[in-house]
């Protein structure tokens, strides 16, 4: 075994500054990681976030029950579908079990799931160098770099790096 081995990461440290008690089952966003804790951790204290696996979380009211595979964002009360409500929590997990309390189960995502979104992503394709010596030739090439940065953006919103 490597010498520089520290541990298998399925689980993390976190060290609550919230303010307040974060409780059990609560999804948590740590830098770009996310997880779910796994004891309630008083505030100042430290827990357990596990950074893996499939968990039944609520989704959030008025949401209907999304397909396998869909990416859910936690808005800090459910799982929804809109990515401009919160963070990336992870995708509705292939094995789940729909039900009619309002819950989804969700797979947590793993760095190889955010670097697979990536590469999942739209083609992006480079903006050629020139002058634009007209109006035509600088408004073409703003249109392409328009065209570019929303592939890139988007890309970045499916992985769940930016919301």
């Amino acid at each position: 075994m490597a010498q520089n081995y520290i541990f298998s990461g399925e689980r993390l440290d976190f060290v609550n500054l919230t303010g307040d008690t974060v409780t059990s089952g609560s999804p948590i966003q740590m830098g770009g990681l996310v997880g779910i804790v796994m004891a309630d951790v008083l505030n100042n204290a430290s827990g357990v976030v596990a950074m893996e696996g499939v968990f039944e979380l609520p989704r959030t009211i008025g949401i209907g029950l999304p397909a396998t595979g869909v990416a859910m964002y936690w808005d800090g009360t459910g799982c929804t579908t809109d990515p401009t409500a919160g963070f990336y929590i992870g995708r509705v997990s292939s094995q789940m079990t729909r039900d009619n309390a309002g819950n989804v189960q969700i797979l947590l995502p793993s760095e190889a799931g955010v670097a697979g979104a990536m590469s999942q992503g739209a083609a992006v394709v480079d903006i050629a160098t020139a002058n634009a010596s007209d109006l035509a030739t600088a408004e073409a090439l703003a249109n392409a770099t328009k065209l570019t940065v929303n592939a890139l953006l988007d890309s970045l919103r499916t992985a769940g790096i930016i919301v």
